[in-house]
């Protein structure tokens, strides 16, 4: 994540990720302290087909107490937009910023 809101004055947040398949299938990312800007390199083996959407949520573990104040924004990712190998009958996926997405 980059440029993530700094909820307070003084503190930056502890983020952390929860990455959700398809509304089923669920990780969740260590914390990185006082970032506005964590790079977790965690992998993650999601199973997925081309409809699937992979939802990422952005959280700040310090606020998680306080209803709503710990969401610090999310993306919707589908599938079927961002494969690039099909192998076996399975597709591997890369996440990466997106002037780093290789163009067809």
């Amino acid at each position: 994540a980059d440029n993530l809101v700094k909820r307070g004055i003084f503190n930056y947040p502890d983020p952390f990720a929860v990455v959700t398949t398809d509304a089923a299938q669920t990780w969740t990312t260590s914390v990185v302290k006082k970032s506005l800007n964590p790079h977790w390199n965690e992998r993650f083996e999601l199973t997925v087909i081309d409809s699937s959407v992979v939802t990422v949520q952005v959280f700040d573990q310090r606020k998680l107490k306080t209803r709503d104040k710990g969401f610090l924004g999310s993306i919707n990712v589908e599938i079927s937009e961002v494969s690039n190998l099909v192998r076996g009958g399975e597709r591997k996926c890369y996440f990466s910023k997106p002037n780093q997405i290789p163009k067809d």
